[in-house]
C-alpha cells in the first residue's frame, strides 16, 4: 500500500518523459586481456573510446511513481531532502550545515538496507591513473537485462539514493549508474547536482 509522501502530485494526464538514448558500455574482455587503464586527464591519446560500446537504451520516468521504488528490491531510492543551504560553493557551510543535514536524513532508513544482486559479470574492473595518484573503478558490460530510471523534473529537494559499495556477504555491494543525453534538452542550460558519498558501519549486533 502506498504511504503518504512529500513528493509532487503530478496531473492523472501528466505525461510520461521516457528518454530514448545511448548508454556507453565497456566491452567485455577475453580471459587473456588486462583489465584497461584510463587515464582522465589526458583524453585525447588515452580516452575510453577503444574499450566502450554504444547501445540504444530506454531511460523510464518514474515520476509520480516514487514510492514504487525502494533500495531493497530496485537498488535505488528516490528521497525526499528539504535543505536550508542555499550556497553549495562555499565548503565551510556545507560542512557545518549540509553535511550533519544529509546524517539526520538517512538515519530514518538506512539500518534496514539490503539489495537485490547485480550479475559480478557484467563488471569489469579498471585502472584510473590521476596526476597524484592511482585508483581503481568498476565498469559495466552491456546485458538486455538492464533497466534504467530517472525522475523526471527532479527539484533540489528530491535526491536520489543508492549504495556504491557493500562489505557484508548475501547482499548487492554496489548498483552502476550514468549519467544520459536527453536529446530533449540538449539546447538546455547545463544541470548541477550535490553528489555527497557517506560511510555507514554496522556493529556486529546489527550483522
Amino acid at each position: 500500500m502506498a504511504q503518504p509522501s512529500s513528493f509532487p502530485v503530478l496531473p492523472a494526464d501528466t505525461q510520461k518523459h521516457y528518454v530514448q538514448t545511448i548508454m556507453n558500455y565497456f566491452k567485455r574482455l577475453g580471459d587473456e586481456k588486462e583489465p584497461p587503464i584510463l587515464y582522465p586527464f589526458r583524453p585525447e591519446t588515452h580516452g575510453p573510446s577503444q574499450w566502450t560500446q554504444s547501445v540504444d537504451a530506454t531511460v523510464c520516468d518514474i515520476a509520480d511513481e516514487e514510492l514504487d521504488y525502494n533500495l531493497d528490491t530496485h537498488g535505488f531510492k528516490i528521497h525526499y531532502h528539504g535543505t536550508k543551504v542555499a550556497d553549495f560553493s562555499d565548503m565551510d557551510t556545507i560542512k557545518r550545515e549540509y553535511f550533519p543535514e544529509v546524517q539526520q536524513s538517512l538515519l530514518g532508513f538506512i539500518l534496514s538496507l539490503t539489495l537485490v544482486p547485480f550479475p559480478e559479470g557484467d563488471l569489469i574492473r579498471t585502472k584510473v591513473v590521476f596526476p597524484e595518484r592511482e585508483g581503481s573503478t568498476f565498469n559495466v558490460t552491456h546485458s538486455p537485462s538492464h533497466r534504467f530510471y530517472y525522475r523526471y523534473g527532479q527539484k533540489p529537494d528530491l535526491v536520489t539514493l543508492f549504495k556504491s559499495y557493500d562489505s557484508k556477504p548475501g547482499v548487492a555491494r554496489r548498483n552502476p549508474h550514468s549519467a544520459f543525453v536527453n536529446p530533449e534538452t540538449v539546447d538546455y542550460p547545463g544541470r548541477e547536482s550535490v553528489e555527497v558519498r557517506t560511510y555507514v558501519f554496522y556493529g556486529p549486533e546489527q550483522n
